[in-house]
Formats: structure tokens, sequence, C-alpha cells
């Protein structure tokens, strides 16, 4: 891949950081949060649930898209949404009392369902500009990029709340919208899109599209679903379990979350400089391999158990998900990268819709089950690549 590819990359990763930052942000810190507007668990997950529904849309939405308009069109059309909704959200938090009782509740969900229908378009749309941008040896590299930067992002979204979690949700809201108004930016001036004569005729969904590319699919949906089942309980889990207060629970939740993310970026970096080989290897053993850290998470009794799991966690889906996405890729038709990327990440925001709701339905129900569970996830998504052909030849 030339200078330019690389450049281009690395601009339109920009946004997809940002979303991935306000997920962390929110998904880490909307329990603590919520109460301290009045608001339940059940709210919480409502806020993060039900405002994902717009994701589960918007998601193949701007992979379809692209392929017709372009990568670059639809990056634009996709960061709008994302200010505007951190910005309404931190003003909602910032004023409670313009919206309160049930309608705070209904604002918040309307205004996370802006924020995160723009903001999960941009992941579908960098992982095709990845894949037009590099060839087959090059897939798993370029992936390692994008993931790095969304792993970047949620580091960036966890340190946000680590560092203002006891001040309230709005500065740390504002300052995300303002992160995304700068990528905005960014994308508009510095980005290529190649010129086409005419849009591109997209071929219908077949059969065979996804019978080549739906263990990968699954391996999206079960992994994201296990970790996002966790992630939103830890805050809760610190004051329930750990006697933290409130606005220190959503601090060193952030805290947690962003050593966790911190190794999940160092995981994919490596990929990303050395590249990767036997796919299906690292794709079985690193969801082993993360069900477990995950499920020991049930067992940790203090704060260094937890972030010894969390980190441990980082480490193995940190491979398992760029080597996911390249083997998607690679086995996704050559003219439907766009499209294919997009039922991914209609996978991921179904199970940003599922994950907290489970996770915090779970939490209620018992203090452990929301790692089991996850466990459980993990260790069926590890079976998923041995029905596939091996990819292990491709690099």
């Amino acid at each position: 891949m030339c200078g330019t590819g690389w450049r281009d990359l690395l601009v339109a990763s920009s946004g997809a950081l940002v979303c991935t930052a306000t997920n962390a942000f929110l998904t880490g810190g909307i329990g603590p949060f919520g109460r301290m507007v009045g608001l339940d668990e059940t709210a919480a997950g409502l806020i993060l649930g039900a405002g994902s529904l717009a994701a589960v849309v918007a998601a193949p939405t701007f992979g379809y898209a692209s392929e017709r308009w372009g990568r670059r069109k639809m990056m634009l059309l996709a960061m709008l949404p994302l200010i505007a909704g951190a910005f309404i959200m931190a003003a909602l938090f910032a004023k409670p009392e313009m919206a309160a009782g049930p309608t705070l509740l209904v604002s918040l969900v309307l205004a996370r369902a802006l924020q995160t229908g723009g903001g999960t378009g941009m992941i579908p749309l960098t992982q095709a500009l990845a894949a037009d941008k590099t060839t087959q040896d090059q897939r798993a590299r370029g992936m390692a990029i994008v993931g790095a930067a969304l792993s970047a992002g949620t580091v960036a979204g966890s340190l946000l709340l680590w560092a203002t979690g006891r001040l309230g949700a709005e500065i740390g809201l504002a300052a995300l919208s303002a992160g995304g108004l700068v990528s905005l930016i960014g994308i508009a001036t510095c980005l290529s899109d190649p010129p086409r004569s005419a849009p591109l005729q997209i071929p219908a969904p077949t059969l065979r599209c996804l019978r080549r590319t739906w263990p990968y699919l699954g391996v999206t949906f079960l992994g994201l679903t296990a970790y996002l089942t966790v992630v939103p309980v830890i805050g809760l889990r610190l004051i329930d379990a750990l006697g933290f207060e409130p606005g220190d629970a959503a601090s060193t939740a952030g805290i947690v979350m962003t050593l966790s993310s911190a190794a999940m970026v160092l995981s994919q970096a490596q990929v990303a400089l050395f590249g990767a080989r036997r796919f299906g290897m690292i794709l079985t053993l690193g969801c082993v391999a993360g069900g477990v850290a995950l499920g020991s998470l049930a067992l940790a009794g203090s704060l260094p158990a937890l972030v010894l799991a969390m980190g441990c966690t980082g480490v193995f889906l940190g491979q398992v998900a760029p080597v996911n996405h390249a083997a998607l890729s690679l086995a996704a038709p050559p003219d439907s990268q766009g499209r294919v990327a997009g039922l991914n990440s209609f996978l991921r925001s179904l199970a940003m819709v599922i994950g907290p709701l489970l996770g915090f339905s779970l939490y209620q129900a018992g203090p452990h089950l929301p790692f089991v569970v996850a466990m459980l996830c993990l260790f069926i998504a590890a079976l998923l690549p041995l029905a596939r052909y091996p990819l292990h030849a491709l690099t």
C-alpha cells in the first residue's frame, strides 16, 4: 500500500476512533452516571441498548451505500449525527431538570440513537476502505490498523471516563463531540476517494456469500456480545462488591477499561507490524483464552484481580478481532466488501443492543452470571472457524 493509502486509512480511522471512544465512555459510565441523575440500572440498559437499535439499521445501510456513492461521502454523512448526538447528551446530563423523569430517559435514548446511528456507520466504512487500499497479503495488517484505532478509541474513552467521572458525564461527552468535529474536518480535507464514472451495480446478496462468511460473522456477534455483557457491569460490581462510591466507581471502571484496551491495542499493533498466519488457530485459541479470562472475573474479589482478568481479555481478543476481520474480507467476494462489512457491523450493533441489556439483567439475577454467560459465548465462538476451510496458509 502506498503512502497515500496509509494516510487515507489513518484519517478514516480517526472517525471510527471517536465512535468507539464515545461508546466506551458511555458503556463504562452510564450505570454510575444514571444514578447521579436518578436513573436506575434498567434505564441505563435502555439507553445503551434501545439507543443502539439505530445502529442495527445504520451499519448495513452505510456499508451498502458506500458501494454506490463512495466511502468519503458516506463518512462525512456518518460523522454529523455522531457529533450532534454526543453534544445533546452532554446538555441533558448538564441540565437534567430540562427533561425530568421519563422525559429525560426518552431524550437520552433518542440522543444516544442519533450518536450511535451515525458513529457506527464509520466502522464498516473504514473496514471497507481498508479492503480497498490493501492487497490480500496486506489484509491482516490493514484490518489490524483499523482494529487498533477502534481499541485506541476505547482507551481514549476509558481515560476520559477516569478523568471526568467525578465531574459528571457532560464534560466527557462535550469533549467527544469536539473530537468528532476535528475528525470531520480531517475527512473533508484529507481523505481521497477514487473517482467513479458511474455508480457500481451491487450484486444481490447470495447464499454462496453467506456460506463463505458466516463463521466470521458469528465470531463477531458472539465475541462482542460476550464483551459487552461484562463491561457495563464492571462499575456496578465495584460499587456492590468492593464498596466504591458511584463517582469513584465510574472513574475506576474507566481505568480498568483503559488497561484492558491498551493491552488490546498492543496486541493488534503486533498484527499490524508483522501480519498473521494460521488464522483458524488464532481465532479458536484466542476465543477460548478470552472466555477463560472473562469467566475468571466471577472469582475476582479484589481490584488487582479484576484488572488482571480484563488485561488478559484485551490481549486475547486483540488478536482475534483483526484476524477475524481479515478472514471475513478475504472470504467475501471482491465486489461486496462494503456490504459484507456492513453486515458485520450490523451484527456488531445487534451485540451492542443485546450485550448491555443481557449484562444488566443477569447482574440483577446474580452478580456472577454476566461473567459465566460471557465465557460460554466465547467458547461457542471458538468452534465456528472450524466449520470453514483452513485459512492458515493466508498471511
